[in-house]
């Protein structure tokens, strides 16, 4: 099976899309730019409306913007190498994860008393990895106990236009979707989509070029076709 025959099918990306093998680990850092701003303010909204006490950020970089919420909700991030490294050595008082999204091994062992209560925050997260379908699958059965999931990743035909074929062109990201591919993925991985709305990638920007998408409940996973 090729790159982009294995794309097609395992994640609902258009034929012939080719993705990248070997990405580059993404060190976040302050660049001066508020990226995924406008996805925190609205997990920031949902988390009082749900009524949580508990913000989780899978793939929380350097935990900035997570931080912003430690004042009011019980805060946990989880990422892995210089990432999480820099998290602990900067917010002891927060609790830091050190788990490999791409590895199930690495993954916390939650259960309803740490879930329950909790909003999962994975901003611009799985167009990093390799295989997303882990995360995607630990996030599903998170979901029996959370209340919801705040998910975002590119929009490939608003930043790209319509005609790309991959690689993306940021070296740290694997593949990319489209709305009508991405709620394909979620459908195929069980997760029900309550809504889907593209936002400003980052702060001070007019163009909706990320798909934000709120995720509650589970469905009977099942394969999907475009």
């Amino acid at each position: 099976m090729n790159n982009s025959t294995s794309a097609m099918s395992q994640y609902c990306l258009k034929e012939g899309y080719q993705s990248r093998e070997k990405p580059e680990y993404y060190v976040a850092h302050d660049t001066g730019i508020d990226w995924q701003q406008a996805v925190y303010d609205y997990a920031y909204t949902l988390a009082k409306q749900y009524q949580c006490h508990t913000v989780i950020d899978m793939g929380c970089g350097d935990g900035v913007k997570l931080q912003s919420f430690a004042s009011e909700f019980s805060v946990i991030g989880l990422d892995y190498g210089e990432n999480i490294d820099y998290c602990q050595q900067q917010y002891p008082e927060s609790l830091w994860v050190n788990c490999d999204l791409e590895d199930a091994t690495t993954y916390p062992k939650w259960d309803g008393s740490i879930l329950s209560g909790a909003l999962i925050i994975c901003a611009d997260v799985i167009e990093h990895l390799a295989e997303p379908t882990i995360l995607l699958d630990v996030l599903r059965n998170w979901l029996k106990y959370a209340r919801a999931i705040v998910l975002s990743t590119p929009e490939r035909d608003l930043v790209r236009g319509n005609n790309h074929m991959g690689p993306p062109l940021n070296p740290c990201h694997v593949r990319e979707w489209n709305t009508d591919e991405l709620l394909c993925l979620l459908a195929q991985s069980g997760l029900h989509v309550q809504s889907l709305r593209c936002v400003p990638a980052y702060s001070g920007s007019n163009q909706d070029e990320t798909m934000m998408v709120t995720l509650t409940g589970v469905i009977p996973k099942m394969k999907v076709e475009l």
